[in-house]
């Protein structure tokens, strides 16, 4: 207790001391139920409050659908249901239980770097490394699909043994159900996809019934397969995941960037002023996960001051160099080489085929000396791409140039997935196990449109044009990029000198050319000698001498015949690169003996091409990868409920009784669990019946012989009832009637102060409830209720709850609204009575203590919770020397005895009537 002090401290005087009031007892809060059970999201097995619907919604989400890798779940329909008869009264502490495999999604952001492209050169733009970093990466806070479910899986089977009618053997380990919902396509079978319904922990797959995959596959022995799992789309066109979008900031925009962050379309974070430095008080890690609004994403830093902190280290959705520009479309370059271990290997070309869909994967190639080829890896950059059984890939001799990795030449449907990549050994072959990598990006095209494309990122990052269709590396636009954006220029070389009557080439003299394209490996040209020698004949013989070189023919060639508006003819260089230029393109005309360079106006030289503005994407980009868990087992509830370590242990008194339940499971052990953690912690255990009791024999002997009793538990019969599916039209869905009746509770106790007033009777209706599973026929409340089995009924067209009693035995109190307010006094006391302890034990401190308990009680009695013609009658507080003996206070207890008369309710109404006697007088 506060005291300030006024007057004299250290000379003669006066001094008063004023002494701040005790605050009054708070009650603990009524009406707070508890589910156990699976949640679309939330903290895993542990406790997550949810203090209105809108709060529940956001940290634990909504309905599970069959979907879902546990399986469907109705604890969320009973979360929703209390919400429902709740009033707007109530709070929910609840406990998402998995079995401990649940993964969270997440999303990797790549810094503003336009890519390297064929690992040329690094420092062309802005004086740094061109490779994109990754830099953060944004996860789910806890684990489930609803951050996002993407993933693919590209491999093949051993045999066609492992292909049946209805099941695949992928001879992997995965989760269990965790491809549950993707869509199988098998190399052998065309035009035929098969949707999975599930998997095991050994990677055997089962389709849908019906399903005739081994003889949908013929003769033909292509073992090969592809998985693909999306984002779940709802009838109303949204996206269930978890997406982050990358914006300007408003502090220090050129520096520094922003997040939003959203969950199935809706933002619900935003961070404006984000820094990647660790010692700024800006930090984005530091910002995302200190903040206590926060209960979707954690941040991770991938950078870590790795490299200079420059303008460029900030993330984004997509960046890079565009490899044309268009009046209504942008191109980009869907990969980048992200090292190269040896100077005599180069990467170059990357070709797409055209049934390319775009996998995010990292590519691996480490060179095997001995066998003269490279073994294939990849591994997924996001969204949980997984990709086994790559061909390898040989280089043998004679193969040195231009040689092309085609995943497609053993199982065609690779190209769907992968693209052919071209690499020179230029010097010869590199040292054994060195290794290239080439990372895939390509553009996430399903969320592109309505996204926002910044033409020129660096310089002009407030023009934006509105995406309105996209591929996996060409977005169309609304708007004309060029206006603000420059594309890349193919490095070209022209002659100055024109055809006329012919060139004059003389054998040994002016008949050679050296040239090189893109920094390749040289080619010697020799021209045939003439005294009139065409353009045409010129770069005939140049494309000639370079298809020896390098395979396919064609594929460099980097000559044509140039006709200016005279009808003039010069000879033109271009660069071979086939996505179209940048300083990456580059011609080189090389000092060669007799050479021809004079007759067709060239010069010995390197003329690059010159690169275009940097481009970015700005998009609600999604995380992928995400994993439910599987279906909780018994265990997984018993840990939940183990009185000792139950995560409601850290459930401050505060909240008061918890009205708690398991909603998904029936089992002896659970419920038995819940009614032995109930009594020992002052909480009550709703016990639901099994569906397939429906008499009223059944339901008793279930309680009786099954579950066993106790007066800190209650059940309802029937505990299901049939409510119309909101994810269904036209169907009606079974869902346990106890949220419904955990919100009565809830409004019932708010209405009155107390939970004296049973949540029961004609007022008790079950809003949703369209028919019970008992049938047209009522059950018999006689020989229900003396058992404590609380009736469900329709009184006309409205189901009720009509019963108040606990599963007490013999002793024990048999009425669950005094058994709730009892225990509500008890969580009270042990909330609000801390002062108390280590106060000195004397008459003062038990007075003191007294007038506190009473100025409590006798507000119950005022609304009568307590029942008495006048105080004293309804509650009796003793704290004297009689029960705090000398005894006692040397042991340190200070004893206070409470007796309270809890008021009742009507169970019966008792009318008695008879027909007036002929010497009656009613009228006296």
């Amino acid at each position: 207790m506060a005291i300030r002090s006024f007057g004299a401290v250290n000379g003669a005087g006066t001094a008063v001391r004023e002494g701040q009031p005790r605050p009054p007892i708070q009650a603990a809060a009524l009406g707070v139920g508890c589910f156990i059970g699976p949640f679309e999201r939330g903290l895993a097995n542990g406790v997550t409050y949810a203090p209105n619907e809108k709060a529940f919604a956001r940290r634990l989400g909504g309905r599970i659908g069959a979907d879902a890798t546990t399986g469907a779940s109705v604890v969320p329909d009973c979360a929703q249901d209390y919400w429902l008869h709740g009033g707007g009264a109530g709070e929910l502490v609840c406990v998402r239980v998995t079995d401990g495999h649940e993964v969270a999604s997440d999303l990797k952001l790549y810094s503003r770097h336009w890519g390297t492209g064929f690992g040329a050169a690094q420092s062309d733009l802005d004086g740094q490394a061109q490779i994109k970093l990754p830099l953060l990466q944004i996860k789910a806070k806890n684990g489930g699909r609803w951050g996002g479910r993407a993933r693919k899986l590209r491999a093949a089977v051993s045999a066609t043994g492992k292909i049946t009618a209805t099941t695949i053997d992928t001879e992997t380990v995965m989760l269990a159900n965790e491809w549950k919902g993707a869509t199988l396509e098998l190399d052998a079978v065309s035009g035929k996809t098969y949707k999975v319904l599930s998997n095991n922990a050994a990677g055997v797959l089962t389709v849908e019934t019906g399903a005739t995959m081994a003889t949908d596959m013929g003769a033909n022995v292509d073992l090969g397969y592809s998985l693909s799992l999306g984002a779940k789309v709802e009838t109303n066109g949204v996206r269930k995941a978890l997406a982050v979008k990358v914006i300007n900031a408003t502090i220090d925009p050129g520096n520094e960037f922003g997040l939003e962050i959203y969950v199935d379309g809706d933002r619900k974070l935003v961070y404006s002023d984000l820094a990647m430095d660790s010692a700024s008080p800006r930090y984005f890690k530091s910002v995302i996960n200190d903040d206590p609004l926060n209960f979707e994403v954690e941040a991770v830093d991938l950078w870590n001051g790795s490299t200079p902190n420059v303008p460029d280290i900030r993330p984004a959705n997509w960046y890079g160099m565009p490899s044309a520009i268009d009046s209504e479309s942008i191109t980009f370059l869907p990969f980048q080489v992200t090292s190269v271990e040896d100077a005599k290997v180069s990467v170059v070309g990357v070709e797409f085929g055209t049934a390319y869909e775009g996998l995010p994967v990292k590519l691996t190639f480490t060179w095997a000396l001995g066998t003269t080829k490279y073994v294939v890896t990849a591994t997924g950059l996001y969204g949980k791409s997984v990709v086994t059984s790559l061909p390898d890939f040989t280089v043998g001799a004679g193969e040195q140039i231009a040689k092309q990795y085609n995943p497609g030449a053993t199982h065609a449907k690779w190209l769907k997935w992968l693209p052919k990549i071209t690499i020179d050994h230029t010097g010869g072959a590199p040292a054994d196990t060195k290794k290239f990598v080439v990372e895939i990006a390509p553009l996430p095209s399903a969320v592109l449109p309505g996204a926002y494309v910044l033409p020129d990122a660096k310089s002009k990052p407030l023009t934006a044009i509105r995406v309105r269709s996209a591929t996996y590396r060409k977005v169309t636009l609304d708007g004309d990029p060029t206006v603000a954006g420059l594309a890349p220029v193919q490095a070209v070389v022209t002659g100055t000198v024109a055809e006329g009557a012919g060139f004059a080439v003389v054998a040994g003299n002016n008949d050679k050319l050296l040239l090189s394209a893109d920094g390749r490996k040289d080619v010697e040209v020799t021209l045939t000698a003439g005294a009139a020698v065409t353009t045409a004949a010129i770069v005939a013989e140049i494309n000639a001498a370079f298809d020896l070189v390098y395979a396919p023919a064609g594929s460099v060639n980097p000559a044509s015949v140039y006709t200016d508006d005279a009808g003039d003819k010069f000879l033109r260089l271009s660069s071979a690169w086939y996505e179209g230029g940048g300083k990456r393109s580059s011609i080189a005309i090389k000092t060669q003996l007799t050479h021809a360079y004079t007759i067709l106006g060239l010069s010995v030289a390197v003329t690059q091409g010159t690169n275009g503005t940097e481009a970015g994407l700005q998009f609600a980009d999604e995380c992928g990868g995400g994993y439910d868990g599987a279906a909780p087992a018994d265990a997984d509830y018993l840990a939940a409920l183990a009185i000792g370590s139950s995560p409601l242990n850290k459930v401050p008194h505060s909240k008061g009784v918890l009205l708690t339940a398991c909603p998904d499971v029936t089992s002896t052990a659970v419920q038995q669990a819940g009614l032995a953690y109930a009594a020992a912690k002052a909480h009550l255990f709703e016990v639901i019946e099994p569906a397939n009791k429906l008499n009223d024999q059944d339901a008793i002997d279930f309680i009786d012989t099954t579950i066993g009793r106790g007066e800190d538990a209650s059940t309802l019969f029937p505990s299901y009832g049939n409510v119309r599916d909101p994810d269904k039209s036209g169907v009606l869905k079974s869902v346990p009637l106890v949220g419904s009746r955990f919100g009565l509770d809830a409004k019932y106790a708010a209405a009155n102060g107390h939970y004296c007033a049973p949540a029961a009777g004609v007022d008790a209706v079950l809003q949703r409830v369209i028919s019970l599973p008992t049938g047209e026929d009522p059950v018999n409340g006689e020989a229900l209720n003396p058992k404590g089995l609380n009736v469900v009924k329709f009184r006309g067209t409205t189901a009720v709850v009509w019963g108040g009693r606990t599963l007490a035995g013999a002793t024990g109190e048999k009425f669950r609204s005094k058994r709730l307010q009892l225990s509500h006094y008890i969580h009270t006391l042990l909330d609000q009575f801390d002062y108390v302890v280590f106060a000195l034990n004397d008459p003062d401190t038990r007075d003191s203590l007294k007038t506190d308990l009473r100025t409590f009680f006798v507000k119950e009695w005022q609304k009568r919770a307590l029942r008495g013609n006048a105080f004293d009658d309804a509650c009796l507080i003793k704290i004297d020397d009689e029960n705090n003996t000398a005894a006692d206070e040397d042991a340190g207890n200070l004893n206070a005895e409470i007796a309270v008369r809890i008021t009742g309710f009507a169970e019966r109404v008792i009318f008695t009537i008879g027909k007036m006697g002929v010497s009656e007088n009613v009228s006296a």
